[in-house]
């Protein structure tokens, strides 16, 4: 399309997302300023970040109920005088924290200060991870110009996904931000740091599964040992400090939470995955099973488009922007704070030239196009009048569609002459 277009349209729609980014930081500081950020009461309805129960695991962690952490009665003990000290409320009901046993020893830094200057160092280092991670993976892009990296952050950081994962004190920052280191050691071949980072990832397992396909598909071995050594370490200092009777006795712990307290059947109609389809018309009963089918599909057709590139000139960027669509589609538990992990995809921008003498390119312009409107279309679904219902249907379909184009650019440039064995899309340029 005509830069004489483009450009005008671009830095309007920079002022724009920099207004809703503003807007929205501002928001939240005013919210903390009243301290109802974290935990609020009203109309005797306590709402609370899940950042607290972040906190609660280091607190638990470091205190002489680390081995009975996933005991209820002692998470609902820690839980409670961390609200009431904080705002002086207490619950009733038992609030199950289901989270790894690897989140134990890496939230022990948070319970060192009190809860308000953790959240805010969570937020400080949530900042600092993504800028870094940007600045390795945007690296990879060699011939991205800093005004376009510059909007690639900017469009990330004013999601809608982003701000409420901010608001939610979810760790999807952090997320995103291995992503990035991922994706940069994985072009790169620094085995040890991919491996690392899919251990890392591990503590939402569902989606470090996905990232260890691809070493393995690519017989990353190093990689891959990286990854057990990693894993390993992190168990190890998970069991010293809360018990390996809990690292063996874990799924048990969710088996249980399931049978008695529906754990799995929580929220199926919130989340933004295929799982939100199946829970609109089938029983939530139903709809985990078919969630956990979904999910099997998702990993196992995210090892065969890897098998299937594994010697071609296709980006192995690309590859990995339809690994991290495919495992937002199909993953079991994704809700609407996950989809900042779609960030990594803007790597992917800046390319238009590259592609113009390349099969595919008409398809890469229309991925591009959504991409770059994909904050705006956020923010558009959940202001609707029934945003919260129309939302997942929004998100499912638009990161399908994304992921349809995507693939089509791959298949196209993958069949093209150009894309011979030796070459790769980067060297093509």
């Amino acid at each position: 399309m005509d830069k004489r277009f483009w450009i005008p349209f671009l830095g309007v729609y920079a002022l724009f997302l920099l207004a809703i980014f503003v807007g929205s930081v501002s928001q939240l500081a005013a919210m903390a300023e009243r301290h109802q950020l974290l935990v609020s009461s009203a109309n005797g309805v306590i709402s609370f970040s899940d950042f607290i129960r972040y906190y609660a695991c280091g607190k638990i962690a470091l205190s002489s109920d680390a081995h009975s952490c996933y005991d209820p009665v002692v998470q609902l003990k820690w839980f409670n005088k961390i609200i009431f000290e904080s705002a002086g409320l207490l619950v009733s009901r038992p609030l199950i924290t289901h989270y790894t046993p690897i989140v134990y020893p890496l939230a022990i830094p948070l319970a060192l200060v009190s809860l308000s200057q953790a959240f805010s160092l969570w937020v400080l280092a949530g900042f600092a991870a993504v800028a870094a991670g940007f600045s390795l993976a945007l690296n990879t892009a060699k011939k991205q110009p800093l005004w376009l990296s510059l909007l690639i952050v900017l469009g990330v950081a004013a999601a809608f996904p982003t701000i409420i994962s901010l608001r939610m004190g979810q760790p999807s920052w952090f997320i995103l931000a291995l992503e990035c280191v991922y994706l940069w050691a994985f072009v790169q071949k620094k085995q040890v740091v991919s491996g690392a980072c899919v251990a890392l990832l591990c503590f939402k397992p569902h989606y470090g599964l996905y990232f260890l396909l691809p070493l393995t598909i690519k017989r990353r071995y190093l990689a891959v040992g990286s990854f057990v050594v990693a894993l390993g370490l992190l168990l190890a200092a998970a069991g010293l400090i809360i018990g390996f009777e809990n690292l063996v006795n874990y799924p048990q712990f969710v088996v249980n939470t399931e049978s008695n307290l529906g754990l799995l059947n929580y929220g199926g109609d919130k989340m933004v995955s295929l799982r939100f389809l199946a829970s609109r018309f089938l029983t939530e009963a139903a709809s985990v099973k078919v969630g956990l089918v979904v999910g099997f599909v998702g990993l196992f057709s995210a090892g065969a488009l890897w098998w299937r590139y594994r010697n071609t000139a296709v980006d192995e960027r690309w590859l990995i922007g339809c690994t991290v669509l495919i495992c937002l589609l199909t993953s079991p538990h994704t809700y609407v704070y996950d989809l900042t992990m779609l960030g990594v995809l803007a790597v992917l921008l800046g390319e238009n030239s590259n592609w113009r003498s390349l099969a595919g390119a008409g398809y890469y312009n229309i991925f591009q196009v959504l991409l770059v409107l994909y904050p705006i279309v956020t923010w558009f679904g959940i202001m609707l009048p029934s945003g919260n219902s129309v939302f997942p249907f929004i998100a499912v379909g638009y990161n399908a569609l994304l992921l349809v184009f995507a693939l089509l650019a791959i298949n196209a440039c993958a069949r093209s002459r150009l894309a011979e064995p030796a070459l790769t899309l980067e060297r093509v340029v």
